[in-house]
């Protein structure tokens, strides 16, 4: 029998790096527990220049660590569904 194979955006997003869920919960919330102070005064002056400039992102988290061990990267998260 053959069997049709559908297309699945799902299941070629799931494949790319950077869309997946973060490991732990602690890694959604790198910056605020984990981060050193020089990445964490680098983070404020970005998050300050993103506010003077007028971009907004209520729907996701950045920074985010993915990956386990030493195959951590980061990335950003989104914390609702995004239309």
């Amino acid at each position: 029998m053959d069997r049709e194979i559908k297309f699945s955006f799902l299941r070629l997003f799931n494949t790319i790096k950077g869309i997946h869920k973060p490991a732990k919960d602690a890694e959604a919330d790198y910056l605020e527990s984990r981060a050193n102070d020089v990445t964490k005064k680098k983070f404020k002056r970005f998050f300050d220049w993103c506010h003077q400039n007028g971009i907004e992102h209520p729907k996701v988290k950045y920074p985010v660590m993915f990956g386990t061990g030493d195959a951590k990267y980061p990335g950003m998260m989104a914390t609702e569904d995004i239309g």
